[in-house]
């Protein structure tokens, strides 16, 4: 019988699970989710069967097996990731696909595990050719079964929850903890003061700003507030007496919101128009209300100065970028030691959320005595911490969330656009430009993009060299088709700038397994006084494409402009996306603007 290789591609993961017992010196795929068990060591983490295969040498995979491992640890765990030695450099490269979906009751037909959709429906929900499970059409692990225009999305459950907290710490107290305790964890009681327009949330000292649409919907929205609780409360039903070790619980885990989304998923076609999402890389959040997010400060001690840094003092520490830390996911932390911050896979925001802005309010209690200095640690643990000495820090997980980076094109016009709102007296015409000397200042339209041209440099008639040439091209299947240039006039208090931001190409899969844009620098220029525009754009454009996009090249290249690049960077306190790149462009067109409130409703 013929075994299909399975295609691996790059995802380095920065944990070591010293727990997972695979036998050495083998590679095994995670494969599936299981069941939730009742967890009987003192870390207070839920536990998961993962089902793994083992990857023979020539790619084909062989018999299953499972493993427990902390609920915590599946953001390192993902499904299709390869291991060996307790390590993950590689998993399967399944499809990625996108789907338009409605969290409602008409389209969201709940979920099923395989063995439950076959008693009431008659064919497998997941066909064996497709995916095969240990169980098979037996499994009991619940999906849940979102319709869409063409089929059904299945995803499972357990997947799911990576919808929920980017802080994984956030998904085991929704799972473990009683309500009331979730409720004073996530500061869902703390009083706020209300804002017109706005949902205000308090922030728990060491969760960012990417919990707030979640944390928003559990304080003020019924859907949530009456969903989220019946998971816990289906895992201890099903659990039943925590010392029961054989006990398993499926838990249904579906949205947290309603209305029309749009999810992102790779896996793979199950056939009738159905896809099996097996990693999640990308899901829609509220894009309103806009929310408010509170950081408590309180007074130090013996000082007038405020702080948000809690006391006990606590170290923090980062893993280096090719950095691989041990975690022993079925231990628990020391009391005294440091936290070390374990990256999981990043997620994106598709579309564009709620925008969520940061405020500062002052305490009135002082913040506790300083304890000791935490110790550092050579292995960590996630969950509660108990003890001390044995040399173990804390475990936290977390998944960035990146907004949907529509390019960097794009992404700096809705920058500039959310200046422009901010700050009306500082930007007071902004209009994006053609080859054609075309303004167009509708801020409600996208930008257009000036095409490249490789013809030579008017008036003095240097040539675009070969390299040049070939850079042109975002294709090299497609000659006829150049890259593209946004130009955006800037007006300000008189003075007139613009800038230049070249089209980018997707390149990849990196290292981690991402595709990502092509790196560029943006040019700012200076209009000149009594130049026409036609007289000095042109001779631009062509600097841009013989420097092939390198603008510190390009600004030395026209020494008769006042010309600058500027960088691409973001910031936490970004509204938008976009927003720190427009702010450093603009800088360099000699613009200046005053300290102002984030705007709460801000312009998609």
């Amino acid at each position: 019988m013929h075994l299909p290789q399975i295609k691996l591609e790059p995802s380095r993961k920065p944990a070591e699970l010293t727990s997972l017992g695979l036998p050495p010196g083998d590679s095994f795929v995670v494969w599936w989710y299981g069941a939730i068990k009742n967890n009987l060591s003192e870390n207070w983490v839920r536990r998961v069967v993962v089902w793994f295969r083992h990857l023979r040498e020539d790619g084909t995979l062989g018999e299953f097996c499972t493993r427990d491992a902390a609920l915590t640890s599946l953001g390192q765990l993902r499904i299709g990731s390869v291991w060996k030695n307790g390590i993950s450099k590689e998993q399967v490269k399944f499809a990625r696909r996108r789907f338009k979906v409605t969290f409602s009751a008409d389209t969201w037909t709940g979920s099923s595990s395989c063995a439950e959709y076959r008693s009431a429906e008659g064919p497998d929900l997941i066909p064996e050719e497709a995916h095969p499970l240990f169980y098979r059409a037996g499994d009991r692990s619940k999906l849940l079964l979102l319709e869409h225009a063409k089929g059904r999305l299945l995803i499972p459950c357990l997947e799911f929850l990576r919808c929920y907290g980017r802080e994984q710490n956030i998904n085991r107290i929704l799972t473990l903890y009683e309500w009331n305790q979730v409720v004073e964890s996530l500061h869902l009681d703390v009083p706020v003061e209300p804002q017109s327009g706005a949902a205000v949330i308090d922030l728990p000292a060491r969760l960012g700003r990417d919990e707030a649409h979640l944390l928003a919907h559990l304080r003020y929205f019924d859907f949530a507030r009456q969903w989220v609780p019946r998971i816990k409360s289906e895992i201890d039903l099903q659990l039943g007496s925590p010392k029961d070790i054989k006990a398993l619980a499926f838990p249904t885990i579906g949205p947290w919101f309603r209305g029309l989304a749009e999810i992102e998923v790779e896996g793979v076609e199950t056939g009738s128009g159905d896809f099996l999402g097996l990693r999640i890389v990308g899901y829609t959040v509220p894009a309103e209300p806009a929310i408010v997010t509170l950081r408590s400060e309180f007074p130090i001690e013996g000082t007038e100065e405020y702080s948000t840094r809690p006391y006990p003092i606590q170290r923090f520490r980062r893993l280096d970028q090719d950095e691989v830390t041990p975690v022993a996911d079925d231990q628990a932390p020391d009391n005294s030691a440091e936290i070390v911050l374990v990256p999981d896979p990043s997620i994106r925001f598709l579309g564009q959320p709620a925008p969520v802005s940061v405020r500062s309010r002052k305490g009135e209690v002082e913040r506790n005595t300083p304890g000791p200095m935490p110790l550092e640690s050579k292995i960590s643990a996630p969950g509660n911490a108990r003890g001390s000495g044995k040399g173990i820090g804390r475990a936290e997980h977390h998944s960035k969330a990146e907004l949907e980076q529509e390019g960097a094109i794009l992404d700096l016009w809705r920058g500039l656009k959310y200046l422009k709102t901010l700050h009306p007296g500082v930007i007071t015409r902004l209009a994006s430009l053609t080859a054609s000397d075309t303004l167009s200042a509708d801020l409600n339209e996208q930008p257009r993009l000036a095409s490249l041209s490789p013809n030579a440099e008017p008036g003095t008639g240097h040539s675009l060299t070969a390299s040049a040439k070939k850079w042109l091209f975002l294709d090299a299947n497609q000659p006829k088709r150049p890259r593209g240039v946004l130009i955006v006039e800037v007006n300000s208090n008189g003075s007139t700038g613009y800038l230049f931001e070249v089209e980018r190409a997707v390149r990849g899969p990196n290292l981690l397994g991402e595709m990502r844009e092509e790196e560029y620098c943006g040019l700012a220029v200076r209009c000149p006084r009594n130049v026409r525009l036609q007289d000095w754009m042109p001779r631009v454009l062509f600097w841009i494409a013989q420097n092939e996009g390198k603008m510190k090249r390009v600004a030395s290249s026209i020494p008769w402009l006042d010309a600058r690049e500027y960088r691409r960077s973001f910031s936490a306190s970004d509204v938008v996306i976009g927003q720190s790149t427009a702010m450093n462009a603009l800088e360099k067109l000699g613009m200046e603007f005053p300290v102002s409130t984030p705007l709460v409703n801000a312009p998609h």
